[in-house]
């Protein structure tokens, strides 16, 4: 389980998508802030709601990835995280 992960092993970057099974990328992007403040975070979604992406934004997240994206597009992304 990826939040399990979040309290021992710190990532170079961190991709989440927006909606998961139980959970959301907000949980997985407010668990890695709290406990890695400085990894970059990227969100992936296919439904772009201003209010959800705000509040990704304010909890640090890099950038936002909209699917379906191209690997060169995702790529890109992941460098301007690094």
């Amino acid at each position: 389980h990826a939040l399990d992960l979040l309290t021992s092993v710190r990532f170079d970057l961190i991709v989440t998508d927006l909606r998961m099974g139980e959970r959301s990328g907000l949980d997985v992007i407010r668990a890695a802030r709290s406990r890695w403040p400085d990894v970059p975070v990227l969100l992936m979604t296919a439904f772009i709601h201003d209010e959800q992406v705000a509040e990704a934004h304010g909890a640090g997240v890099l950038g936002v990835v909209v699917k379906p994206f191209s690997m060169t597009a995702f790529v890109e992304t992941v460098r301007s995280a690094m």
